[in-house]
């Protein structure tokens, strides 16, 4: 059931299927097949059951100027430590007076990485691909000609400078990319999308920058150019950038074993370290 739910969420987005049509569509389908199914009767329930496989997305409040995130540690706060502005919209009562409600006045949306990377190498296929950059024979190919990411000088770089890290094939290498874009006319009211991206680039050239290699990270909404004001919607991710270069528990269906890369803290074992960055589009 939860492939043919996860099938049905693939074809509403491939479509662009509104939420009133899914519900129908599911409701018909519940009519014709036998009473005891374990179909989900609508959207909701759908996604509560793809909840199980991890694509969960954290709604964090931001500062309405962009100053700082509403997160961790400044989760309870009511006002930006920086600026002073209110955390929520501010409307005015029957007085005359600016009163807060407990809507948020800016929000970005943030989907974990870690899962996702994991998922990779659960499929054998996908684990054997993300070897490639490490095992391919270049044949009768030319050294000097760049036909994937680790032909570049700032892959080669990273090497030298982490011999350890380069060694397993395994490692990952991620590039990071963002850009905005309005997504109605200049004439309407002014609004705009920050969608910021990450590939994982061990994956051969026929698979590097195909859309199910490109993983939605993080969505920036707001009027405004941000600026250097990025870098702060960017902390969630650059946090989690930070666990993965410690290193996260997975498993190389490939490999039929966990990953093996062990840190020099005594103790541990049976951890991975799958992180590398190289930036584009910033």
């Amino acid at each position: 059931m939860l492939d043919t739910v996860s099938r049905l969420m693939a074809i509403k987005s491939k479509h662009n299927i509104l939420n009133s049509c899914f519900n129908d569509i599911t409701e018909l389908v519940s009519e014709v097949i036998p009473s005891d199914h374990k179909l989900p009767k609508n959207l909701y329930f759908a996604k509560k059951m793809m909840a199980g496989l991890g694509m969960k997305y954290e709604k964090i409040d931001v500062c309405p100027s962009n100053c700082m995130l509403f997160w961790r540690e400044d989760d309870k706060l009511g006002t930006c430590r920086h600026c002073g502005k209110s955390r929520y919209i501010q409307v005015k009562n029957e007085a005359g007076e600016n009163v807060n409600i407990t809507v948020p006045a800016k929000q970005l949306r943030y989907m974990p990485i870690i899962p996702r990377l994991k998922r990779l190498f659960l499929s054998m296929k996908i684990a054997k691909s993300m070897r490639w950059h490490k095992e391919r024979k270049r044949g009768s190919q030319s050294e000097d000609v760049m036909v994937h990411p680790a032909d570049g000088d700032a892959w080669k770089a990273l090497d030298e400078f982490d011999p350890e890290f380069a060694r397993d094939p395994r490692s990952v290498r991620l590039g990071l990319a963002t850009d905005g874009f309005t997504p109605f006319s200049t004439s309407a009211s002014p609004y705009s999308y920050w969608p910021v991206f990450i590939m994982p680039y061990n994956l051969p050239p026929e698979m590097v920058l195909k859309d199910e290699f490109i993983f939605l990270a993080l969505v920036i909404l707001g009027p405004e150019h941000l600026g250097k004001n990025l870098n702060v919607s960017l902390h969630p991710l650059i946090e989690e950038l930070k666990q993965l270069w410690t290193g996260v528990k997975a498993y190389d269906s490939y490999a039929k074993k966990n990953l093996t890369y062990v840190p020099h803290t005594s103790g541990q074992y049976m951890i991975y370290r799958p992180m590398a960055i190289l930036l584009d589009g910033l």
